[in-house]
């Protein structure tokens, strides 16, 4: 069974930074394709590229699926992330200066 949670808003950190993103959260098991996508988006990237296989199958372990609805925005340009997203299906617009 998949469940959800809506994760809107305002994220603190250290009391400080703040952070708005706007997805839902869908957990649910990795299935081999799935891992693959991520283990591929990894190699590719390249923050992750030089990492041990050890350290990126670790990573990819904390990789969880979400969604955003149509309509709304992932973040927006100069806003902190919380987390490394990977566009797996669908599609997103990036707007700079917007």
């Amino acid at each position: 069974m998949r469940r959800k949670i809506k994760k809107m808003g305002v994220v603190k950190d250290d009391g400080e930074e703040i952070i708005y993103e706007h997805f839902t959260n869908i957990f649910r098991k990795k299935k081999p394709q799935d891992r693959k996508m991520i283990s591929d988006s990894l190699i590719s990237h390249f923050t992750f590229s030089y990492l041990e296989q050890a350290v990126r199958e670790t990573l990819l372990e904390s990789f969880n699926f979400c969604k955003v609805d149509e309509g709304e925005y992932l973040m927006k340009q100069g806003d902190n992330a919380s987390c490394f997203f990977i566009l797996h299906e669908g599609k997103l617009s990036v707007e700079i200066d917007g």
